[in-house]
């Protein structure tokens, strides 16, 4: 808990108006530590943001269970959702669990606010044979999911994104892999440059 007891020193001495996130995958390992860490965010601020990492094929009504664990369910009014994708290829791999997450929010009445968070960037770029400086082009999932969360009946979730951090450390140099997102189009434009270290 010596993290949660540093942002409650930082909210009186510093910022009021920060919102801790609670970072975790809800194993039977984790829970325990995540309900400590949920009840004393809860008692010292007025909204926590939770971060869950999402995989396409698990079954979402898990997470009604996780929040009664974690004490939030009937609080979801003071609570941000991140529910986390990590590395997506396209939109379809996604589809149905992300309409599966719409469902629940407005079928359960959260009140929270629900952001997907996604990347398709890959964690290096195809050169093919051309050479350095030569801008190339690559597909990317995000455009195609903002376009299809835009489009929902009944929408209870937003898309949110890595900006400027690949969602995968690249441990083997130890640094995340620059990288920007916009999706205006159903691609990005990208070259790579030599340079010396």
């Amino acid at each position: 808990l010596n993290w949660v007891n540093r942002v409650v020193d930082i909210k009186r001495n510093y910022n009021s108006q920060i919102i801790p996130s609670l970072v975790g995958s809800a194993s039977p390992e984790t829970m325990g530590d995540l309900q400590l860490q949920a009840k004393k965010l809860l008692d010292n601020f007025d909204y926590i943001s939770l971060r869950l990492p999402i995989q396409p094929k698990e079954d979402i009504a898990q997470l009604e269970t996780i929040l009664d664990m974690l004490g939030l369910s009937k609080l979801m009014n003071k609570v941000y959702m991140l529910f986390d994708y990590g590395s997506v290829e396209t939109w379809a791999s996604i589809q149905e669990s992300v309409l599966a997450l719409n469902q629940l929010i407005e079928n359960n009445q959260w009140k929270s606010a629900n952001v997907i968070l996604l990347s398709s960037c890959p964690s290096n770029f195809p050169i093919n044979s051309r050479s350095a400086n030569q801008i190339e082009k690559c597909h990317m999932a995000e455009y195609d999911t903002l376009k299809a969360i835009v489009s929902l009946p009944r929408k209870k979730i937003s898309y949110g994104d890595y900006a400027f951090i690949h969602p995968k450390r690249n441990e083997s140099a130890g640094f995340w892999l620059p990288r920007i997102d916009y999706p205006a189009d159903d691609g990005i434009c990208y070259y790579v440059r030599s340079f010396n270290r």
